[in-house]
C-alpha cells in the first residue's frame, strides 16, 4: 500500500513541503501515519479573547452517536488491514456537524465557505478540539460528583 502526502502548496508526493507564507499550511495525509505525538498550537500568543469556556460539553457530547461499523475496505487489499482488527467505533462526522461543528473538518467551497457536500474530500475530526471538549466535560461531570458528595 501507500501514503499519499498532499500538502497545502498543491504538490503531492512522499515529502512534506515547508511552511506557506503565514507560517501554516495543511497538509492530509491520505493512510496511516504514526508519531511518537501529535501537537495542536496552545500557545497564547496565536490566541485573542481568551475567556473561560461557558459551554455545556457534557450535553453536547451527550448528544454524539457512537456507532460500531466496519471499514468499506477489503481486509485482504487494505494496507492497514483495519477490519481485520474487529468492529470499530466512533462517531460519523456530517451527524456530528450538526451538534459540534467546531470539531468536524468539511471540504468548502472556496469562494463561500460553504460545506461543499458534492466533494470527494473526506470528511475528518479534529481529535484535539474533540479531546478539549472532553476535558471539559471530565471537569463538569467532576463538579457535579464533588457536590453530590458533600450533600
Amino acid at each position: 500500500g501507500s501514503v499519499l502526502f498532499d500538502c497545502g502548496d498543491g504538490s503531492n508526493g512522499t515529502g512534506i513541503a515547508g511552511a506557506a507564507a503565514g507560517g501554516s499550511y495543511t497538509c492530509k495525509v491520505y493512510g496511516s501515519l504514526g508519531a511518537t505525538s501529535f501537537h495542536n498550537s496552545s500557545d497564547r500568543r496565536v490566541k485573542n479573547d481568551i475567556v473561560d469556556s461557558k459551554i455545556n460539553a457534557t450535553e453536547l457530547i451527550n448528544k454524539l452517536r457512537v456507532r460500531d461499523f466496519t471499514w468499506k475496505d477489503s481486509t485482504e487489499t487494505s494496507y492497514n488491514k483495519r477490519n481485520l482488527r474487529g468492529t470499530a467505533t466512533g462517531i460519523i462526522a456530517q451527524e456530528a456537524i450538526e451538534h459540534i461543528p467546531t470539531i468536524i473538518h468539511t471540504p468548502r467551497v472556496e469562494e463561500t465557505l460553504e460545506i461543499d457536500h458534492d466533494s470527494d474530500e473526506m470528511w475528518s475530526i479534529d481529535n484535539g478540539a474533540t479531546q478539549m471538549l472532553l476535558l471539559k466535560a471530565v471537569q463538569e461531570l467532576s463538579a457535579k460528583v464533588t457536590t453530590l458528595e458533600e450533600a
